[in-house]
């Protein structure tokens, strides 16, 4: 879903599909009218940035999306936080909906400055006073 309006996945379709286990966070198929897909297998695979994503319709869709979806029957309308900060774990205890600038907020990180001005590196931050 790269620069472009993201596509909304209709409840009733997702819910035909698949099984979500809200303590796990897994996505399973409920019923498959294809050969590579089984009933009871894992709908869902990693992908580039490390979340977990569905396919449907020859659609990509983020799982916790999906997830939370098949939760409160609704789409999404803002983001979905990662709790625990894992981007596979999506139980839904570990996923709470924000608005888009409380998530940037929330993951913004407290860059410290060398003697030069350049931005420090995690590993060689200058001790504290």
């Amino acid at each position: 879903m790269k620069n472009k309006k993201e596509e909304v996945l209709d409840y009733v379709r997702a819910d035909g599909l698949m099984i979500y286990d809200p303590e796990t966070g897994d996505i399973t198929w409920k019923e498959t009218n294809s050969t590579r897909l089984l009933e009871g297998s894992q709908a869902c695979i990693q992908n580039s940035q490390g979340y977990l994503k569905v396919t449907i319709d020859k659609r990509d869709y983020l799982a916790h999306r999906v997830a939370w979806l098949l939760i409160y029957q609704v789409w999404p309308t803002e983001v979905i936080h990662h709790i625990n900060g894992n981007r596979q774990d999506n139980s839904i205890a570990n996923l709470e909906m924000m608005p888009a600038s409380d998530h940037i907020s929330h993951h913004a990180v407290k860059r410290k400055r060398n003697l030069d001005g350049t931005f420090c590196k995690n590993t060689d931050l200058p001790e504290e006073a």
